[in-house]
Protein backbone atom coordinates (compact mmCIF):
# COMPACT_ATOMS: atom_id res chain seq x y z
CA UNK A 1 0.00 0.00 0.00
CA UNK A 2 0.97 3.74 -0.75
CA UNK A 3 0.95 5.97 1.99
CA UNK A 4 -0.72 9.21 1.31
CA UNK A 5 -1.86 10.22 5.11
CA UNK A 6 0.78 10.65 8.00
CA UNK A 7 -0.07 11.17 11.15
CA UNK A 8 2.41 11.79 14.18
CA UNK A 9 1.23 11.74 17.77
CA UNK A 10 3.93 13.52 20.35
CA UNK A 11 2.25 12.03 23.72
CA UNK A 12 3.67 11.81 26.91
CA UNK A 13 5.29 8.23 27.01
CA UNK A 14 5.75 7.89 23.17
CA UNK A 15 5.92 9.17 19.67
CA UNK A 16 3.29 7.49 17.74
CA UNK A 17 3.14 7.79 13.99
CA UNK A 18 0.59 6.08 11.67
CA UNK A 19 0.08 5.97 7.61
CA UNK A 20 -2.90 5.75 5.76
CA UNK A 21 -3.63 5.09 2.09
CA UNK A 22 -5.91 6.44 -0.41
CA UNK A 23 -8.98 4.66 0.87
CA UNK A 24 -8.09 5.54 4.81
CA UNK A 25 -6.48 1.73 5.43
CA UNK A 26 -3.81 1.65 8.00
CA UNK A 27 -1.03 1.08 5.43
CA UNK A 28 1.75 1.35 8.62
CA UNK A 29 2.12 2.08 12.89
CA UNK A 30 4.83 3.02 14.73
CA UNK A 31 5.66 3.99 18.49
CA UNK A 32 8.88 5.07 19.64
CA UNK A 33 8.43 5.42 24.21
CA UNK A 34 10.44 8.24 25.84
CA UNK A 35 10.69 8.41 29.36
CA UNK A 36 8.91 11.74 31.40
CA UNK A 37 11.44 13.66 33.69
CA UNK A 38 10.63 13.76 37.75
CA UNK A 39 13.21 16.19 38.90
CA UNK A 40 11.37 16.74 42.27
CA UNK A 41 8.58 15.94 43.58
CA UNK A 42 5.31 17.28 41.72
CA UNK A 43 6.96 18.14 39.09
CA UNK A 44 6.80 16.84 35.54
CA UNK A 45 8.70 17.73 32.52
CA UNK A 46 9.62 16.38 28.73
CA UNK A 47 12.60 16.50 26.79
CA UNK A 48 12.20 18.24 23.55
CA UNK A 49 15.05 16.26 21.97
CA UNK A 50 13.67 12.78 23.20
CA UNK A 51 10.38 13.73 21.24
CA UNK A 52 12.21 14.96 18.10
CA UNK A 53 14.44 11.92 17.91
CA UNK A 54 10.89 9.78 18.59
CA UNK A 55 9.44 11.27 15.63
CA UNK A 56 12.24 10.75 13.33
CA UNK A 57 12.20 6.95 14.61
CA UNK A 58 8.84 6.32 13.79
CA UNK A 59 8.81 8.21 10.86
CA UNK A 60 11.69 5.80 9.83
CA UNK A 61 10.29 2.53 11.15
CA UNK A 62 6.86 3.89 8.89
CA UNK A 63 9.21 4.31 5.79
CA UNK A 64 10.40 0.49 6.72
CA UNK A 65 7.25 -0.84 5.83
CA UNK A 66 6.01 0.59 2.76
CA UNK A 67 6.90 3.82 0.76
CA UNK A 68 6.44 7.53 1.31
CA UNK A 69 7.00 9.24 -1.62
CA UNK A 70 3.47 10.07 -2.10
CA UNK A 71 2.13 11.37 1.22
CA UNK A 72 -0.40 14.79 0.02
CA UNK A 73 -0.96 15.22 3.58
CA UNK A 74 0.63 15.09 7.40
CA UNK A 75 -0.82 15.77 10.87
CA UNK A 76 0.67 16.19 14.38
CA UNK A 77 -0.77 16.37 17.33
CA UNK A 78 0.67 16.40 20.81
CA UNK A 79 0.24 17.08 24.40
CA UNK A 80 -1.31 19.69 25.97
CA UNK A 81 -0.84 21.85 27.91
CA UNK A 82 2.71 21.74 27.65
CA UNK A 83 5.16 24.88 28.06
CA UNK A 84 8.47 24.75 25.99
CA UNK A 85 10.78 27.58 26.53
CA UNK A 86 12.85 28.39 23.44
CA UNK A 87 15.82 31.43 22.68
CA UNK A 88 15.40 33.76 19.87
CA UNK A 89 16.86 31.66 17.72
CA UNK A 90 14.30 28.53 18.30
CA UNK A 91 16.77 26.41 20.49
CA UNK A 92 15.40 24.86 23.21
CA UNK A 93 16.25 26.23 26.67
CA UNK A 94 15.00 23.66 29.32
CA UNK A 95 12.99 20.38 29.54
CA UNK A 96 9.51 21.51 28.85
CA UNK A 97 6.81 21.56 31.73
CA UNK A 98 3.77 19.51 31.47
CA UNK A 99 0.11 19.52 32.40
CA UNK A 100 0.80 17.40 35.51
CA UNK A 101 3.44 19.48 36.86
CA UNK A 102 2.50 20.76 40.42
CA UNK A 103 5.37 23.73 41.32
CA UNK A 104 2.75 26.35 40.75
CA UNK A 105 -0.60 25.00 42.06
CA UNK A 106 0.05 26.95 44.91
CA UNK A 107 0.99 30.80 43.44
CA UNK A 108 -1.92 29.65 40.50
CA UNK A 109 -4.77 29.06 43.12
CA UNK A 110 -3.36 32.30 45.06
CA UNK A 111 -4.10 34.13 41.72
CA UNK A 112 -7.49 32.37 40.40
CA UNK A 113 -8.60 33.30 44.51
CA UNK A 114 -10.26 37.25 44.19
CA UNK A 115 -8.91 39.14 46.64
CA UNK A 116 -11.19 41.38 49.23
CA UNK A 117 -9.17 44.32 48.38
CA UNK A 118 -10.39 44.21 44.53
CA UNK A 119 -14.21 45.34 46.38
CA UNK A 120 -13.11 48.19 48.56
Amino acid sequence: MTARVLGVDIGTTAVKAIALDEHGRVAATASIPHDGLAPRPGWSEGDPDAWWQGAVGALRRLAEQGPLDAVAMVGVSGMVPALLCLDGAGRVLRPSIQQSHRAAAQPAARAATPSLAAYA
